[in-house]
């Protein structure tokens, strides 16, 4: 688990990789954030599957954001927070002036979310006492997209 607490992220750059300019957490584990600045932080402009200009989660625990901030960060998908196959859970925040950057429009492919992406796996999510103001997806979910499908299972 990582917990992150009464800290600020600003101008961080991460154009080679899948976004999470500030955190990028992977297969496993929760992240919580509690009270802390995101602003300005800039993932991949383009680019399939990439998402986050703040936070990118893949295939991991809950992510939990409790009274944080995300101002002007940029990324292909959730110009703010990209979430891919887990959970999240964001409570009594702000999310302005973040954008989805991308152009292709398929889920994935870029311009979804201007704050938040969600993909993936079936999850719970919750948002509660969150504001959302001047958000922009350049193809859809000025604030947040989500798209969700069940998971396959084969038996041979």
């Amino acid at each position: 688990m990582l917990t992150v607490q009464r800290l600020r992220f600003i101008n961080g750059y991460c154009q080679d990789l899948d976004g999470g300019c500030a955190i990028f957490q992977s297969l496993g584990g929760s992240t919580i954030v509690m009270n802390s600045i995101f602003e300005n932080n800039t993932g991949p402009i383009i680019g399939q599957d990439v998402a986050g200009g703040a936070i990118w989660t893949i295939g991991g625990g809950t992510t939990i954001i409790i009274r944080s901030i995300f101002l002007e960060n940029k990324c292909s998908n959730g110009g703010g927070l990209g979430i891919l196959g887990s959970g999240l859970i964001i409570i009594n925040s702000h999310f302005e002036g973040n954008q989805a950057t991308g152009n292709g429009g398929n889920p994935g492919n870029g311009g979804n979310g201007g704050a938040i992406s969600f993909d993936g796996l079936e999850r719970n999510n919750s948002i509660c006492g969150t504001r959302f103001t001047k958000n922009q997806g350049n193809k859809y979910g000025g604030a947040f997209f989500r798209v969700a499908y069940n998971g396959s299972e084969r038996n041979d």
